[in-house]
């Protein structure tokens, strides 16, 4: 049978953020999808220093969208207060979190602002890394098979869980790896504060600076062999000899994205899970053809033969 994992990670995420009940995902995805197509315009804005609220093709429906994708986050976070239910689900855990020194909790606004960035920021990004995953596994069977030999050693038959993803190596490094080849952001944007000197270069305050995260990530001067599917270049002895900025999928600094540690926990147990149970194939005579957006997103799908092991 061919599939298109067009949201590979979709019924584990929301699952796991707490949407349930009558949250609808499908409406949800769809108003997630308009409303990341506007990215490119509002970076452009930013580029030219002309005003957010200048109007763009779209920018009407993507506004709608962008207010339904916070008043659903808002209702999740209403309906969980409700029931003050103690879950590992990460709404209610946000719910229960209280202030170690101080003993506070998160006000409403503080909870629906942090649920909103994982809902709107961190589906997209690991559901796209996901799929390059999978496409990257599919292309180059021998390392499909030896990370599902590392899974089934590890793991074996039984759920995969925190302390087991933190022993998959080898699949936490396919994924880093695809990150790289195609990172889920293709550039990050920083603004100076001040004005200030960036090597030979004057940048005036809050004049935008783009990081081309694509170009630097295919860099031939920082990796051998750029344009190669090799996950053991993230293995632990090869990262610690390589520049901290050679890579940045999830940016660097102080401003590094606040989801890291857990879009990782997330993708390694995501992948793990289905390459365990299923074989991922290439269809013959497609061709790649990529769509960059606010993702690197593949125009099309990546259509795969799927079939259990």
């Amino acid at each position: 049978m061919n599939h298109e994992p067009r949201h590979p990670a979709t019924i584990d995420f929301f699952n796991t953020i707490g949407a349930q009940g009558t949250f609808d995902r499908e409406r949800f995805l769809t108003a997630l999808t308009r409303a990341l197509s506007g990215v490119s315009w509002q970076r452009l804005l930013a580029l030219l220093s002309l005003p957010n609220w200048l109007p763009f093709p779209g920018s009407s429906q993507i506004n709608r969208d962008m207010r339904y994708l916070y008043d659903e986050t808002a209702r999740i976070v209403a309906a969980r207060r409700a029931t003050r239910a103690h879950t590992l689900a990460i709404v209610d855990l946000m719910l229960n979190a209280t202030d170690p020194e101080s003993g506070r909790a998160m006000a409403d606004s503080e909870l629906i602002g942090n649920l909103y960035g994982l809902m709107v920021a961190g589906h997209e990004t690991s559901a796209v890394a996901l799929g390059w995953s999978l496409w990257l596994l599919a292309k180059d069977q021998a390392s499909q098979e030896r990370l599902r030999a590392e899974v089934q050693e590890i793991a074996g038959a039984d759920d995969i869980g925190p302390e087991t993803v933190e022993r998959l190596q080898f699949t936490k490094q396919v994924v880093q790896e695809a990150m790289r080849l195609f990172p889920p952001a293709a550039a990050i944007g920083r603004q100076p504060r001040e004005d200030t000197t960036l090597g030979a270069h004057k940048v005036l305050k809050k004049e935008p600076i783009f990081v081309a995260i694509w170009a630097l990530h295919r860099h031939e001067r920082l990796w051998e062999s750029p344009n190669a599917f090799d996950p053991d270049r993230f293995a632990p002895e090869k990262v610690k000899a390589r520049h901290r900025c050679a890579y940045l999928p999830f940016g660097a600094g102080p401003r590094i994205c606040i989801g890291m540690s857990f879009a990782m926990l997330e993708m390694t147990a995501i992948l793990a899970t289905l390459v365990r149970d299923f074989r991922f194939t290439t269809v013959d005579g497609h061709r790649l053809e990529l769509a960059p957006d606010f993702t690197t997103r593949p125009r099309g799908g990546l259509p795969l033969w799927v079939t259990p092991v």
